[in-house]
């Protein structure tokens, strides 16, 4: 399992009890659900196994069902503002559809990134995930940004409960990912994201 997995559930379970905000997390639970809680040592004093699972079985009660389409596309980025700038690009003019970033979309009053993020991507088909190598781990291997974590992690989540939507990781270099998902089509790219626009194109158009 990724490294943060634990701490990412366990943060959005914080988040929604500070602030008293109802956040779906039915949507982040088809990828956090069956986590070890007891591995996470610095929250498992707040927090339990039984209180994550109550809190996910109440909120999957009330998801609804949204209709998707087709022609929007949510860009899931880090650091890398030129495969980033490029991606989009080729999304809405060679593919003809619709890229979604989050930060390019307006925010509204005292709305958390949280929120924004399910308001924003609430009817997006396909979901691109680019993992570029923003950060290091204490052992100097390189990751993604952990908002990248988040935000596929959520994906995960909602197309499963949708049983519908398409997610495509693209991954730069030897970058550490979370593998071998299923329902996941994983491309790759060492130099410039160019490399991947082919197969790409195929997997939208599939």
């Amino acid at each position: 399992k990724y490294e943060m997995s634990e701490f990412t559930f366990v943060m959005l379970l914080d988040i929604s009890k500070r602030t008293k905000e109802k956040i779906d997390l039915s949507e982040f639970g088809a990828c956090f659900k069956d986590l070890n809680y007891e591995g996470v040592s610095a929250f498992k004093r707040k927090f339990n196994r039984q209180e994550a699972l109550k809190d996910f079985q109440q909120t999957s009660q009330n998801s609804e069902k949204t209709q998707l389409n087709k022609q929007k596309v949510f860009i899931v980025h880090g650091h890398d503002a030129a495969a980033k700038l490029e991606l989009r690009n080729f999304i809405k003019d060679d593919l003809e559809l619709e890229p979604i970033i989050l930060s390019d979309q307006t925010t509204e009053s005292i709305e958390t990134i949280i929120a924004k993020l399910q308001r924003t991507a609430k009817d997006c088909f396909y979901a691109i995930v680019l993992f570029t190598p923003d950060d290091k781990t204490e052992d100097q291997k390189t990751r993604a940004r952990q908002n990248v974590v988040l935000e596929f992690g959520f994906f995960l989540g909602r197309f499963s409960t949708l049983r519908e939507g398409k997610i495509i990781v693209i991954k730069k270099g030897d970058i550490e990912i979370p593998s071998d998902i299923k329902g996941v089509v994983y491309l790759s790219f060492y130099k410039n994201i160019e490399e991947t626009f082919y197969r790409l194109e195929k997997e939208i158009s599939s």
